[in-house]
């Protein structure tokens, strides 16, 4: 093998390694920022009923705070119901899948367990729940 080949070779690798160096490095930016994206949706939301509240009321600085506490309880309330009717909604589309299996062959029912467990895994973590219920 020439000096070409393997000046070739190592530019490859150097390439190849730089490329997962740089996958690696956006994954880890991504889960980070999610995790802070998550947080700050309900905090944007939060200020946003707050300050528009206070612009149409006129509402004084302890008011606001009041406001603030309402508004606080009042969204994580409704974040959970919004969680609470997913998991709920996973459940019936499953239990769907599952009527499915007397008309499947031994191999298609065996595609849609894996399916199933799939669909299972990628649901629960984007709810982010270990027991979602029985989907």
């Amino acid at each position: 093998m020439g000096f070409g080949w393997k000046l070739t070779i190592s530019f490859v690798l150097l390439f190849l390694i730089g490329a997962l160096c740089g996958v690696a490095l956006t994954l880890a930016f991504n889960f980070s920022h999610e995790t802070t994206q998550k947080a700050r949706a309900q905090q944007r939301w939060e200020d946003r009923v707050v300050r528009n509240l206070t612009r149409r009321l006129k509402l004084d600085a302890s008011q606001q705070s009041q406001a603030r506490t309402a508004m606080h309880d009042v969204i994580a309330q409704i974040r959970a119901i919004q969680r609470q009717q997913q998991i709920q909604n996973i459940t019936l589309f499953d239990q769907a899948l599952e009527k499915l299996y007397p008309v499947l062959s031994s191999d298609q029912q065996h595609l849609l367990d894996r399916f199933r467990e799939r669909r299972k895994e990628s649901l629960l973590k984007k709810l982010g729940s270990p027991t979602p219920g029985s989907p």
